[in-house]
C-alpha cells in the first residue's frame, strides 16, 4: 500500500511544487525573519527611529471611510494598516 508521500519524499506532486505550494512548519517563520535579521533588514533599522502605530489611526480612517456601518460583506478581515 503507497503512503500519501511520492517516491520523492514530498506529499506535493510536481504541479504543486511548480506552483509554490509546500508545507510550512512551526519554526519556519521565525528561522525566516532571523534570516533576514541577519542581513541587516531595513525595516529594523527604520522600526528604532520610527513609530508608525503613530499612522494607525489616520490609516483606519482613511480606508474605513467607504465602509457603511452595520453592513458586513462576509470575507476575510483586512489587513494590519500598519504591519509591525
Amino acid at each position: 500500500m503507497l503512503s500519501h508521500q511520492s517516491v520523492n519524499g514530498s506529499i506535493f506532486g510536481k504541479k504543486e511544487k511548480e506552483m509554490g505550494h509546500t508545507t510550512r512548519g512551526l519554526f519556519d517563520e521565525h528561522f525566516r525573519l532571523e534570516k533576514i535579521s541577519k542581513q541587516n533588514d531595513p525595516l529594523e533599522k527604520l522600526r528604532a527611529h520610527i513609530d508608525f502605530e503613530f499612522y494607525r489611526k489616520p490609516l483606519e480612517d482613511y480606508f474605513k471611510k467607504d465602509i457603511v456601518k452595520g453592513e458586513n460583506k462576509g470575507g476575510r478581515p483586512p489587513y494590519d494598516y500598519v504591519c509591525p
